[in-house]
């Protein structure tokens, strides 16, 4: 596993503090790692630790995630998005890629959509506009159902092991260090909140029909992973979406479930890696 230094910074947006992670050499280009619900920003430590050598790469930390501020009310993409556009204003950004996962991708949809001619290169992990309505539902019930704190550690891995089926023991020892606080008594408290508001996983709905309309106003080129054992996305919402987005390309991954990189890094970040340029050794 890769294991790259990383800093940690803070900066201010609607009033809240939000925290990102930082790898690589500021001066080198843009990448932005956006991760899905539940995780934090250190779900892309291989990922950024491959990409580091020649990229600036920031992961941010989403509201009511990791180390940043809770928020009252529902993430949807377009306060995602203007998270990202915060961080960039604050560290001088202007062009940016953009590495996404689930709820990340549907903010990295429409940053690259709104916004086409600041995304250089957009990564999109087991993500549509919509989803498969079964497995959804599941992941709100997951997301809803999870407690502030859970009794041992063993409950902290077990919790972590549910959204990452196939991932190694080392990894999944390595988030549990990023995804809780052990408190005195021996619990641990999530880094994640549940969120509040509407449900954020659309099936279909007015931001499902507003992402797919998005997707032919995407000029990055774009790589779409589906993880082949996750059933958030099937292979046709992903062929509709590489023939409305100019420049796609898909590929399934094997032996992953939603979270794709975190399941099989060996293919997922080699392929990633490639997509920007960067030769990968496991």
């Amino acid at each position: 596993m890769i294991d790259t230094p990383f800093r940690d910074g803070f900066f201010s947006n609607d009033g809240l503090r939000l925290h990102y992670v930082e790898w690589g050499e500021r001066g080198n280009p843009a990448v932005i790692f956006l991760h899905g619900t539940t995780s934090n920003a250190h779900s892309w430590d291989a990922v950024a630790g491959a990409l580091a050598r020649r990229y600036w790469c920031l992961g941010l930390d989403a509201r009511n995630h990791g180390e940043s501020d809770s928020w009252p009310s529902g993430l949807s993409w377009r306060v995602q998005a203007e998270d990202v556009l915060a961080l960039c204003a604050t560290l001088g950004i202007d062009r940016f890629g953009l590495v996404t996962l689930s709820m990340g991708s549907r903010a990295g949809i429409g940053l690259a959509g709104v916004w086409s001619e600041r995304v250089t290169r957009l990564v999109i992990e087991d993500m549509a506009p919509e989803l498969n309505r079964e497995t959804a539902l599941r992941s709100v019930q997951f997301q809803r159902t999870t407690p502030e704190v859970l009794p041992t550690r063993a409950d902290l891995i077990a919790w972590l092991r549910r959204a990452r089926r196939y991932a190694s023991e080392e990894w999944i020892e390595r988030q549990a260090a990023f995804a809780a606080d052990p408190l005195p008594d021996g619990r641990y408290r999530l880094r994640y909140r549940v969120m509040p508001g509407p449900v954020h996983v659309n099936v279909a709905g007015p931001e499902a029909d507003e992402l797919w309309a998005l997707l032919p106003k995407i000029t990055a080129p774009t790589l779409i992973l589906r993880g082949g054992n996750s059933r958030m996305i099937d292979d046709d919402l992903v062929a509709r979406m590489v023939a409305l987005i100019p420049n796609a390309c898909s590929r399934v991954v094997p032996r992953a479930g939603h979270m794709v990189h975190e399941d099989n890094p060996t293919v997922a970040v080699a392929a990633i890696a490639e997509f920007f340029g960067v030769a990968y050794t496991d």
